[in-house]
């Protein structure tokens, strides 16, 4: 939603902002009357600009021609001193957009504001925040699931189903050529819902997986290997990395979605290959981090008690009670 904004983070570092433009010509007198100092902005900081009244006209539900109101509402006074300080780590949108709208509109009434705030680095700030928005980042372990439902999860007749298919998959994906074995692979394609592809894709898929069990497998390598097909397979490309390195989160909407707050960037983003490589890879980090945190560690527990010495990872653990956790209305 804010891709906008953000797409010029990574100018940002070694971004030039502005330079002071002084009268040295002039003397002051009637004749030559000595302009004042004034900000000239780089092209870097008009784009920036241009992206901020551009989402104000295109989203007037923000009411941000009311930004002071809006900082007010926030405890953040409108000048450089008050919003420099403030802390948006857990600001909503409208909040981090008021803030730089109200940079912007700073620099109408004191020549060089805007770029005091590009310099002591606020306007990074506040569109990695943005960032962070637009990707679903959750702050909280307590709004990525609710202990309260476990024992509901666990007692679920598909999680003891599901549990039994992985297990044949994670037993047999080394024991067998993945390619070839027809009972693994029906297997695969049934927890998986990978039947519902042309056999000719999953031909290749099964095929890439065995070739990728000496060699290793990157989510980024799977990902550009499907888009031959025409597509981002993003899905089947992190289910393929997890079957060969079950270290590694699954994109699956049910629990990414849902849970974490990420979703697939659009098709037509622009950039999109690189947005989905950066979203996956700030989802794997909260996944990790919720799997380490207190709450994740309690659903390991009860997961274990619940069914004993699977030799499963505890990122799997985890991802198994979420994903339950998705409704009766998606399989994987």
């Amino acid at each position: 939603m804010y891709e906008g904004l953000t797409d010029i983070l990574g100018e940002l570092p070694q971004g030039e902002y502005g330079s002071w433009i002084i009268d040295h010509e002039n003397d002051g007198s009637p004749e030559h009357p000595i302009q004042m100092p004034f900000v000239s902005y780089s092209g870097l900081v008009r784009k920036f600009m241009d992206a901020v009244y551009t989402f104000e006209k295109n989203h007037p539900e923000y009411g941000l021609n009311r930004y002071r109101d809006i900082l007010e509402q926030n405890g953040i006074k409108w000048g450089s001193v008050s919003m420099d300080a403030v802390d948006v780590s857990g600001k909503d949108g409208i909040c981090v957009m008021a803030l730089l709208l109200g940079a912007v509109r700073a620099e109408r009434f004191c020549d060089g504001a805007l770029l005091g705030f590009f310099q002591k680095g606020s306007i990074q700030r506040w569109l990695e925040r943005l960032k962070e928005i637009d990707g679903g980042v959750i702050g909280t372990s307590d709004k990525i699931f609710d202990l309260r439902r476990l024992p509901a999860i666990l007692a679920k007749s598909k999680m003891l189903t599901g549990i039994e298919r992985y297990r044949f998959i994670m037993e047999n994906v080394r024991r067998v050529d993945v390619s070839l074995d027809e009972g693994f692979q029906k297997t695969y394609e049934n927890f998986y819902t990978l039947g519902r592809y042309p056999k000719e894709f999953r031909r290749d898929y099964f095929a890439y997986m065995e070739r990728c069990k000496e060699t290793g497998l990157s989510f980024e390598d799977a990902l550009s290997y499907f888009l031959k097909y025409g597509t981002l397979e993003v899905s089947f490309s992190s289910k393929l990395v997890h079957t060969l390195d079950p270290e590694q989160p699954i994109w699956d909407r049910n629990v990414t979605d849902r849970h974490f707050g990420y979703k697939i960037p659009a098709y037509g983003t622009k950039d999109r290959e690189k947005k989905i490589l950066d979203r996956y890879k700030r989802y794997k980090r909260d996944f990790l981090n919720y799997v380490a945190s207190d709450d994740g560690k309690a659903v390991i527990r009860a997961f274990d008690e619940a069914f004993p010495k699977t030799g499963f990872t505890d990122l799997k653990k985890v991802d198994f009670v979420l994903w339950q956790d998705a409704g009766e209305e998606e399989q994987k």
